[in-house]
Formats: C-alpha cells, sequence, structure tokens
C-alpha cells in the first residue's frame, strides 16, 4: 500500500517538474529553437516505421524522437497540439495506422509506415 503511494506521488512530482520545464523552456523561447532545429525540408516526409498495426500519438512523437519524455508530450499537445491528416490534434491516444501524416508546425512533417 505504501509503495503504491509513493509511486503515484513520485510519478505525479515528475509530471509537474517536466511541466514546470516545458514552460520555463516556452517562456523564454528555448523550446522553440530546440524544436526548429529538427525542420526538415518542405514537402518532404521523414518516415516512421511501426511494427504494430496503430500506435498512440503520444508514443509516435517520443518514437520519432520530437520529444524525449511523455510529460512534454503531454504539455506540447495540450498548449500547440499537432496536425494528423490536416486536422488539429490534442490527444496523445490518437491511433495512428500505416500511412498517417502527423505535421508539428515549425518542426516538420512525418509519415507512419508498416514495417
Amino acid at each position: 500500500m505504501i509503495s503504491t503511494r509513493r509511486n503515484c506521488i513520485c510519478s505525479f512530482l515528475v509530471n509537474v517538474c517536466v511541466s514546470m520545464f516545458y514552460t520555463v523552456l516556452k517562456s523564454f523561447g528555448s523550446l522553440n529553437v530546440f524544436l526548429k532545429s529538427r525542420k526538415l525540408g518542405d514537402n518532404m516526409h521523414e518516415e516512421i516505421e511501426i511494427s504494430t498495426e496503430y500506435i498512440a500519438l503520444g508514443q509516435f512523437i517520443k518514437l520519432a524522437n520530437i520529444l524525449e519524455s511523455g510529460g512534454m508530450v503531454k504539455a506540447f499537445l495540450q498548449d500547440e497540439g499537432v496536425l494528423v491528416n490536416n486536422e488539429r490534434e490534442h490527444r496523445r491516444g490518437r491511433k495512428l495506422y500505416a500511412g498517417d501524416i502527423v505535421e508539428l508546425e515549425g518542426i516538420g512533417s512525418y509519415k507512419v509506415i508498416k514495417a
């Protein structure tokens, strides 16, 4: 019981710290510099291969090495969102299938492909 409570508290504190880190980076403009350094050429889609039928949007963003942690992905999607097949999306759990295009403004465009 105590171990479970400790894990919940630790998980909460990690999410709070990551969210604060994201907010600080964003407020100083450092996040935009970091994200823009990953931008690809126009009209190009970097292909990201998945081995399953689908992948959640949050997991896809981590798999593509766009953001490093789930907390940063959560905060980014809540604040900015992404375009999935030209539709604005803020849900981490959005299922992506082979052929879907994920666009992050100022960063790049990624295409989901099946392995």
